[in-house]
């Protein structure tokens, strides 16, 4: 199980104890979590944010305790970087095209909801998103839980670039 490690900042020691830093924190509060549960860290650039400054480009952590019968994992820990962009024109095309491919060219009201979703999620990962940990490959992800919440990181990201609106 391959597992892509995000930057670790550095613990530091007060009083003859080691502070825990706030990633490892996370990791041993994710380990005694309950199966199934999601984090998303976001990794934007604080000094971006105190001047209202947003980037078209982003990053964000994501972990997931899975669950014990889950096939593959069992019960373990996932985590890992994500990046990403906001879409441009060309993107949107781009994401079109991956849309029509999946429904074959039939129009979106001959699916269900939930098959459009993932239509949607597939086209917005497979354009929108430059980098992702391998266990987080949509061909051989059991795990829906975890693409929702991938999905709404990035249309949130879309939507606060753009002021709300998209």
């Amino acid at each position: 199980m391959a597992q892509k490690e995000a930057k670790k900042k550095r613990s530091t020691k007060t009083g003859g104890k080691i502070k825990k830093t706030e990633w490892e924190a996370l990791q041993e509060e994710m380990s005694s979590a309950d199966d199934g549960t999601i984090q998303v860290v976001d990794l934007t650039d604080p000094s971006k944010q105190d001047t209202g400054e947003i980037d078209s480009n982003y990053s964000f952590s994501v972990f997931y305790k899975t669950p014990k019968e889950h096939k593959h994992y069992k019960g373990a820990l996932l985590y890992g970087t994500f990046t990403g962009h906001i879409a441009t024109y060309e993107d949107h095309m781009k994401m079109g095209h991956v849309r029509a491919q999946c429904r074959a060219g039939l129009p979106p009201d001959s699916f269900d909801e939930e098959f459009n979703l993932m239509v949607e999620q597939k086209a917005v990962f497979t354009v929108l998103l430059d980098s992702k940990p391998e266990w987080f490959d949509l061909e051989n992800l059991f795990d829906r839980m975890v693409a929702i919440e991938v999905y709404q990181e990035v249309i949130q990201r879309e939507a606060t670039f753009r002021g709300g609106v998209l």
